[in-house]
């Protein structure tokens, strides 16, 4: 028996995040435009632009320190890279709301087996999106810890002095003040990071989705092939006759859904691509610098050959 839950709560993790977010007013499987979706956008947009402009305005003043250049600007394309991705996916709400659409319809036409393959297909991306807040709240709350337990000592007054967690254009350190700034970078990060993971989760979603749509189409495929062989393996013309005349409008209509569902999952491909090509193309530069700067930083560690070896060791 086929249930009658929509193709949402499939992905409801993900399409949590794209509500908060402002992407996507989603819900019971209808597509809603509301002002809300729009001021959630527009914090989540704000908190990242604001965020982008700090750092980088901070880079540019007060990074001296060659050894320390590179991380800043790791953390700064960090936060520029999610910027433009979610920037692409803002741009284009409307494809995106015509994906979840063309998603719904597909999932009405199948049945109780064909969904189980789909849901099996999409299941790891849940496992990734946990990953990935896991890894925000992580790295959030630890800069949040820690600026707790750090502070800058002045000289003038003998005295040190609490600092923020993230970059902040003026100096706070008075109760109550800091503590207010102190919650508002919190909930400001919290919603960066939450906007982030909803921006770079869903090319994953999507794909997979379309993989799954695949392998439904493909079994769809082998039925229609093995109801062929079976019939033509039948004992006597008579009942072959019969059998084909019964059976003929049946295949038809099988063959032809086929082909219409063939066509929908195409449309379906099409639309993920043009989608997806620009937020891939920016995690794909965020990754490359990244992995260049562990390189560089390990490189810089091995001044000999014995140092060489002893890392080597250390890792194995």
């Amino acid at each position: 028996m086929v249930s009658n839950e929509p193709f949402a709560s499939v992905i409801r993790a993900n399409v949590m995040l794209l509500r908060f977010s402002g992407v996507v007013s989603y819900k019971d499987g209808i597509i809603r435009r509301t002002n809300s979706q729009n001021v959630l956008s527009a914090i989540a947009y704000g908190c990242l632009f604001a965020y982008a402009f700090l750092y980088t305005y901070e880079f540019a003043l007060h990074t001296v320190y060659l050894d320390t250049w590179m991380e800043s600007f790791a953390m700064i394309l960090s936060l520029v890279g999610g910027q433009a991705r979610f920037t692409l996916v803002l741009l284009s709400r409307s494809r995106f709301q015509r994906l979840l659409a063309i998603c719904e319809e597909l999932w009405t036409t199948l049945n109780a087996t064909e969904r189980k393959c789909v849901r099996d297909y999409v299941k790891p991306t849940r496992s990734l999106t946990y990953y990935y807040l896991f890894g925000c709240a992580f790295t959030i709350f630890f800069y949040a810890v820690a600026s707790l337990f750090m502070g800058q000592h002045d000289d003038s007054s003998n005295a040190t002095t609490r600092t923020l967690p993230y970059a902040c254009p003026v100096q706070v350190h008075r109760t109550p003040y800091y503590e207010i700034m102190y919650a508002l970078q919190l909930s400001s990060m919290i919603n960066v990071g939450l906007t982030c993971a909803a921006a770079d989760t869903l090319g994953p979603v999507l794909i997979l989705t379309v993989c799954g749509h695949f392998k439904v189409l493909n079994s769809r495929i082998l039925s229609l092939s093995d109801r062929a062989y079976s019939k033509s393996s039948c004992p006597t013309s008579d009942s072959l006759e019969i059998m084909r005349g019964v059976s003929r409008n049946r295949v038809k209509s099988d063959l032809k859904n086929c082909v219409h569902y063939h066509q929908m999952v195409l449309e379906f491909c099409k639309e993920v691509e043009k989608l997806t090509n620009g937020i891939f193309l920016t995690q794909l530069v965020g990754s490359t610098y990244n992995v260049s700067l562990v390189g560089f930083k390990l490189a810089g560690m091995i001044s000999s050959a014995a140092s060489f070896f002893t890392m080597i060791r250390s890792m194995n």
